[in-house]
């Protein structure tokens, strides 16, 4: 007898109906009498173990488990809650040995097989733990749970139909099982099948209207479909049933961000990471709307916080070079030569638009392109379809974020203008951040049908393209910030092409060409591009051949000394690294009283540009910094320089034609991708092939030679003047002949039956 006159069997069960009602506590206690007159009475020490999976204490359970199991080792029910706790430690190969023990037993029971398919699934080892579960289902065939964990091992092997089947059986056996219709629901979004997700997650709220994960799901469908307030709202509610839950607040954090309210989102990511203080993700979605607000010393901490709870976070080192480049810390140059070498070996540790300033090698951007689309986009991709003869008008549709104040949409705004509408209607879809300023409105108007899909899912974007029955897709964003390539993806037009935003390959199945030209994809890279090549004459990119000019300001209104040269580059800072920020410190020392004026960005990347002019043996007060202006006083300011100076691996683009159409010459070399070698085919197509060299030393001598020599300077200036006007650069229905003439042969191929293949468009 132990207590006070109670047996040994009455407080054990005592003990378990105090854990049938919660109180564990109490339960522990009971078990705990007993154990201190009978300290291996294995019952006591089994359901001691159990409390101690019920609070999540699995190290303890572990522990206590196998105090049962050195006294007990054949019990059936310790190997198999011992499984349990092994899962959730992470040691799935020892879970899946206990449960094989368990079942060498005899019984068979329902559960180990369960049990079993769990530690399987927790080792990726999906049809294994498929075959487990239906042997399970096989045993308990009315066991509502069996079929619910099926379909989401299902699930997450993208078997989304099975995985229907599978909640549809639970459903049958339970109509009300909330975690069935939830996920469900969830398994009809990951198809797309948008309207019918959102009836589960409404059906699960009339059962349970304070159901704190139906609102969540709901939110985050609405976040696919593009519905952002409607996913704000849905998060919200979600936090107020469950307000210690981070994952509510994480998810109103992204809807922020996707809305552009990023101060808003890094509030919400505090409040997740305040309850879940190791939330990689949390920390990581943090660490990009910082970012986006050139909060950079915020988004390294935030980035670096979440490398270190998850070595692999997917596509973290990328974020991390790339923000140390924009602020021009190269102190970790080691870092960014081990992440190059992991995209040649195919992982994933960088986003293709990140790579292309931190490497010219083409054939690593195609490697890290085809794992980015392999690892994102693969699960929305469709085939071709079939479509219908077009006799009339071509279709061409042009997707952008962009659609702004922004580079792309000073080039093509023009080009839009003038599309010749016998031959061609021409669409834009837009999407990315809302904006309503005068490129907006002038570029809208442009086009014959304009469609802004911010609110809706990429599905339904495409979708919308069938319905105009577009023939010609052109995605102007490739993998740059705000990209949808999703929407192409899903192949909207029997005709997809890669063009201006996006200098490289896309690596993606789903894009037949990119418009390029002969300077910028020369015929040795070609094996590095996935798409078909259309080669343009003169110069791939479009240009405005009209600008607005405003009076330059003085020199000491622009913050340059009275005297002395300026060299100049406005490229972003990230495009600015050493090998050629050396050669502009040497160009600074051999041109006395010359300064070297870069565009402002962050003051942490103007005081490391400083400090690095100091090592260079350069007073850092010879680094003068430009504030961001609006278009047209940007473009008449450039002509307070004297030479442009580009930038490698990755050239000037928007900025190289800008100076040329303010009158400033650049000087720049050749690099080995197409991003390095946008500016020569800028300066050829104006006639300027002379400032095109093919080495940093011949490029440093041209630079100090142009500056040095007044005449020779005067001379190259007075030919860009001349020939702005008489050659093709700026001439945008020139370029709207040649690109026209692509389209129809595009179309003309498609429309014949013939599969898309390399271009070469002679000069209209």
């Amino acid at each position: 007898m132990v207590g006070s006159g109670r047996s040994v069997l009455e407080l054990l069960q005592q003990a378990g109906q105090a854990r049938d009602t919660g109180a564990f506590d109490k339960a522990g206690k009971l078990c705990r009498l007993v154990l201190k007159s009978h300290p291996k009475q294995t019952d006591a020490l089994h359901l001691l173990a159990i409390l101690a999976l019920d609070n999540n204490a699995f190290a303890e359970a572990d522990r206590r488990f196998r105090a049962v199991l050195a006294l007990k080792p054949n019990s059936q029910q310790a190997l198999l809650n011992h499984s349990i706790a092994l899962c959730e430690l992470g040691r799935a190969e020892e879970a899946l040995a206990q449960c094989d023990r368990a079942l060498g037993l005899g019984g068979e029971d329902a559960r180990g097989h369960a049990l079993r398919a769990a530690a399987l699934g927790a080792l990726k080892r999906g049809p294994e733990a498929l075959g487990s579960y239906d042997q399970a289902i096989a045993r308990a065939p009315r066991d509502a749970e069996l079929h619910f964990n099926r379909g989401n091992l299902l699930r997450e092997l993208e078997r989304f139909e099975d995985a229907i089947a599978s909640y549809d059986a639970a459903l049958a056996i339970a109509p009300e099982h909330l975690g069935g219709i939830n996920n469900r629901g969830t398994a009809l979004r990951d198809l797309g099948r948008y309207e019918e997700a959102l009836k589960s997650y409404d059906r699960a709220l009339s059962i349970d209207p304070k159901s704190w994960q139906a609102h969540n799901n709901k939110g985050n469908l609405f976040n696919a479909m593009g519905r952002l307030d409607d996913a704000v709202a849905a998060f919200e509610q979600a936090i107020i049933q469950a307000p210690r839950n981070p994952e509510g607040y994480y998810n109103l954090g992204n809807a922020e961000q996707d809305r552009g309210h990023y101060a808003e989102a890094m509030q919400c990511y505090s409040k997740a990471i305040a309850i879940r203080p190791r939330y990689a993700e949390a920390l990581f979605n943090r660490a990009n709307a910082a970012r986006r607000l050139k909060l950079y010393k915020k988004a390294l901490a935030d980035y670096a916080a979440a490398k270190r709870e998850n070595p692999n976070y997917p596509y973290l080192d990328g974020h991390i070079a790339q923000v140390r480049a924009q602020v021009c810390d190269w102190s970790r140059l080691d870092a960014e030569r081990a992440l190059i070498d992991q995209v040649r070996r195919g992982e994933r540790v960088c986003e293709p638009f990140r790579l292309l300033s931190l490497s010219d090698n083409e054939n690593d951007q195609l490697t890290c392109a085809r794992r980015w689309v392999a690892d994102t986009l693969s699960r929305g991709a469709e085939a071709p379809r079939p479509t219908n003869k077009n006799d009339g008008p071509i279709r061409v549709a042009y997707l952008s974020p962009d659609f702004r104040n922004h580079a792309t949409s000073y080039l093509i705004a023009r080009l839009i203008e003038l599309h010749d509408r016998r031959q061609f209607r021409i669409l834009g879809m837009s999407f990315g951040p809302r904006a309503d300023d005068a490129m907006r409105r002038r570029i809208s108007a442009a086009f014959d049908t304009f469609l802004d899909v911010g609110g809706v899912s990429d599905q339904v974007a495409a979708e919308m393209l069938r319905a105009e029955g577009v023939d010609i897709a052109v995605d102007l964003a490739g993998y740059t910030e705000f990209a949808r390539t999703g929407i192409l993806a899903r192949r909207p037009a029997p005709v997809q092409a890669s063009y201006l935003g996006y200098p490289g390959t896309m690596g993606a199945p789903f894009i037949d060409y990119i418009i390029a030209d002969g300077w910028v994809i020369p015929g040795a890279s070609r094996p590095h591009y996935s798409e078909k090549i259309v080669y343009l004459p003169d110069t791939y990119q479009v240009n405005e051949d009209k600008a607005d000019t405003a009076l330059p300001p003085s020199r000491q209104d622009a913050g340059l000394p009275t005297r002395g040269f300026v060299f100049c580059c406005f490229n972003q800072s990230y495009k600015i690294r050493p090998r050629v920020f050396e050669v502009w410190m040497r160009l600074l020392c051999r041109t006395p009283g010359s300064v070297l004026w870069l565009l402002h960005d962050s003051a942490e990347g103007s005081d490391n540009l400083r400090r690095e002019a100091a090592k260079c043996g350069v007073a850092p007060e010879r680094l003068i910094f430009a504030p961001r202006v609006g278009g047209d006083a940007h473009l008449a300011r450039h002509a307070l320089a004297g030479l442009f100076l580009d930038t490698l691996p990755y050239n000037a683009h928007t900025t190289a034609s800008d100076a040329l159409r303010a009158g400033l010459p650049i000087v720049t070399c050749v690099g080995s991708s197409f991003a390095g070698r946008v500016a020569q085919s800028l300066l050829q197509s104006v006639g300027l092939s002379e400032l095109v060299t093919q080495s940093l030393d011949d490029y440093e001598a041209l630079a100090v030679r142009l500056a040095q020599d007044p005449d020779q300077l005067a001379r190259v200036r007075n030919t860009l003047a001349a020939n702005s006007a008489t050659h093709a650069l700026f001439d945008t229905d020139r370029f709207r002949r040649n690109i026209e003439a692509a389209y129809l042969e595009m179309h003309r191929r498609q429309q014949a039956g013939e599969a898309p293949a390399d271009l070469a468009v002679a000069a209209g």
